[in-house]
């Protein structure tokens, strides 16, 4: 998948600067979560410490991620300091889009009409 597909999967609600690419492949990065599409219609939601994968991310912080995911019919694999989350974009993308600023995701910027009116006036 390519940076447009994702970001049309998401219905654009999430900013393209929060869609990288790494090693050759796209993924949505978040704070502490890479979000990556596997193929086959299953995406894997990585929860792992970005900045020092060494260390990972405390226990605390795995548990509440995956308390948003425990309702959904995805498959959770938890280790500890770091935790993945396999489902159908279906199931994840609602809890992706609901909880964008818990999970550290650029949600799109939005203009203000009153921007729109103003642009270019000084």
């Amino acid at each position: 998948m390519n940076k447009q597909q994702i970001f049309d999967a998401f219905d654009g609600q999430l900013s393209k600067k929060a869609i990288i690419q790494a090693d050759g492949v796209w993924r949505i990065k978040g704070k502490d979560v890479e979000i990556e599409y596997l193929g086959d219609g299953i995406w894997d939601v990585y929860i792992c410490n970005r900045q020092n994968m060494a260390n990972g991310v405390g226990q605390r912080r795995v548990n509440n991620v995956l308390k948003l995911f425990k309702p959904t019919p995805a498959a959770v694999t938890e280790l500890t300091g770091e935790a993945f989350v396999q489902g159908r974009l279906e199931d994840i993308k609602p809890v992706i889009l609901s909880h964008r600023a818990f999970l550290g995701i650029r949600k799109k910027r939005e203009v203000v009409a009153d921007q729109v009116r103003n642009f270019g006036k000084k």
